[in-house]
C-alpha cells in the first residue's frame, strides 16, 4: 500500500513539474497581431530607403559649408598678403621719405650754424671800436640768433648736437672768441646768452671736455666776474666755473683757478649785492676746497 502511495505522488508530482515549464514558456512568447507586423515591417523598409538619402544631404550640406568656407578663408588670406603688401610699400616710402627729410634738416641746421658763427664774427669785428646799442635792429638779429643756439643748447639732444657737429663746435669757438673780444657792459645781454648757452654745453660730457681744450677758458670767465656789472653775467659765469670744477678729467684746474681767481677775490665776491650771485660763490669755494683736499 505505501509503495502504491509513494508511486501515485511520484506520478502527480512529476505532473505538475510539467506544467509549471510550459507555464514559464508560454509566459515568455508576446501575441502580436498580424496587420501590426505587416506595418511594422513596411515602415522598416521605408526607413531603409530614406535614411540613406537625408544622410546624404546633411553630408552634402556639410561639404558645401566648408568649400565656402575655405572659398572665403583664401580671399580674406590673399586680401591680408595685399593689405600686408600694401603696408610694408608705405612702410618703405615713409622710411625714404624721414631719411630724405632728416638729410634735408641737416643740410639747413648745418647752414644755420655757418650762418650764426660767421654773422657773429663779422659783427664783433664790425663793431668792437664803437659797440652799437641794443635796441638797432642789426643787434636785434645777432641777440635772437644767439637765442636760438641757447635753446637749442637747453635740451640734452640739442647739445650734444652742437658738440658733435664741427659747425656747432665752431659755434663754440666763436662764442669764447665773442666773450674775449666784446666790451663788458656794452654787450651785456649777448653775453648772457653765450654763457648760458656754454653753461648749458658744459653739461654734457663732451661739451665739458671740449670747452676745456680751450686754453685761457678760466681766466675769461675770471675777467668778467671782476669787471662785468651784471648780476646774471656773474652768475653764469661762477655755473660754468662749477661745470669745469666738477670734471674730473681736467688736471690742474685748482692750480690754475688760483692764478686767475685769488681766494681773495672770491671772498669779496660773496658780498655782492646778487644773493644768487653770492650763493654760488660759496658754492665754488666748497668745490675747490674739496677738490683740493682730494688732489692731497
Amino acid at each position: 500500500m505505501e509503495s502504491r502511495k509513494e508511486a501515485r505522488q511520484l506520478l502527480f508530482g512529476s505532473i505538475d513539474s510539467g506544467k509549471s515549464k510550459m507555464a514559464s514558456k508560454t509566459e515568455d512568447k508576446v501575441s502580436v497581431q498580424r496587420d501590426d507586423l505587416v506595418r511594422l515591417a513596411t515602415e522598416i523598409a521605408q526607413l531603409k530607403q530614406t535614411f540613406p538619402t537625408v544622410v546624404n544631404k546633411r553630408v552634402t550640406s556639410a561639404i558645401t559649408k566648408v568649400n565656402h568656407l575655405e572659398t572665403e578663408l583664401s580671399i580674406l588670406q590673399q586680401k591680408y598678403e595685399e593689405s600686408l603688401a600694401e603696408t610694408e610699400r608705405w612702410k618703405t616710402r615713409c622710411e625714404l621719405a624721414v631719411t630724405d627729410c632728416q638729410k634735408e634738416k641737416q643740410t639747413k641746421v648745418d647752414e644755420f650754424l655757418c650762418l650764426v658763427a660767421s654773422t657773429l664774427q663779422s659783427y664783433v669785428s664790425a663793431y668792437k671800436s664803437d659797440w652799437p646799442k641794443e635796441d638797432q635792429e642789426e643787434t636785434q638779429f645777432i641777440l635772437a640768433l644767439c637765442g636760438i643756439i641757447t635753446n637749442i643748447a637747453a635740451s640734452a639732444y640739442g647739445r650734444d648736437f652742437l658738440i658733435t657737429n664741427q659747425n656747432g663746435r665752431h659755434v663754440v669757438d666763436t662764442y669764447l672768441s665773442v666773450l674775449s673780444e666784446a666790451p663788458n657792459g656794452k654787450s651785456a645781454r649777448l653775453k648772457n646768452l653765450i654763457l648760458m648757452a656754454l653753461y648749458n654745453i658744459s653739461i654734457n660730457k663732451k661739451g665739458i671736455k671740449y670747452i676745456n681744450s680751450k686754453g685761457g677758458v678760466l681766466e675769461l670767465l675770471s675777467w668778467i666776474l671782476q669787471d662785468e656789472k651784471e648780476s646774471e653775467n656773474k652768475t653764469n659765469a661762477l655755473r660754468l666755473i662749477q661745470s669745469i670744477l666738477c670734471d674730473g678729467t681736467c688736471v690742474g684746474v685748482i692750480l690754475e683757478l688760483n692764478e686767475v681767481l685769488p681766494m681773495s677775490v672770491l671772498q669779496q665776491l660773496t658780498k655782492d649785492k646778487s644773493a644768487e650771485v653770492r650763493q654760488l660763490v660759496q658754492e665754488v669755494i666748497s668745490d675747490i676746497q674739496l677738490k683740493s683736499h682730494a688732489e692731497h
